[in-house]
């Protein structure tokens, strides 16, 4: 398992939270135009929001591997995923073109035994992949507060 080789090495000091939101503050494309209120509230329901870029490979597999519940735009950064342990949460938000790839989230859902939830926002340009988007927040926060209950109670 290529976490077992690389993890020996990460920085232990890290991102310590199970809930994270994974930002795509630092791209070009695809933005949430409401991200910033996303994650504040994520914040105060105890998320770390990290930016993958800023992350060494090693960092990155460090964070997927001990969440529990992580959430994040459609994209390539979510492939990360792989690292989750089972019964993890994965949340993916984003348009519907944005989430032509859930098909590929959803296989690794399936093998990796993670329970997936997809949301679906409204683009701004609905024939432009790389268009910016909104986030309904009181969606995301409604499903936060269903799964904290239960991590809370069950953890």
């Amino acid at each position: 398992e290529i976490a077992k080789k690389v993890l020996p090495n990460a920085d232990k000091n890290l991102i310590q939270s199970k809930y994270i939101y994974v930002s795509r503050r630092d791209s070009n494309s695809r933005k949430c135009i409401n991200e910033v209120e996303l994650e504040k509230v994520l914040i105060q329901k105890g998320f770390d929001v990290i930016i993958l870029s800023e992350l060494s490979f090693q960092e990155r597999i460090r964070i997927f591997k001990e969440a529990k519940i992580v959430i994040g735009a459609s994209g390539a950064g979510l492939v990360h995923c792989v690292f989750l342990r089972e019964q993890s949460e994965f949340i993916v938000i984003g348009t519907e073109m944005m989430n032509q790839n859930s098909n590929m989230f959803a296989r690794i859902a399936k093998r990796k035994n993670l329970k997936l939830t997809i949301f679906d926002f409204p683009s701004l340009d609905s024939e432009n992949l790389n268009a910016f988007w909104e986030v309904n927040v009181k969606d995301i926060i409604d499903k936060v507060n269903t799964l904290l209950k239960f991590w809370i109670r069950g953890t």
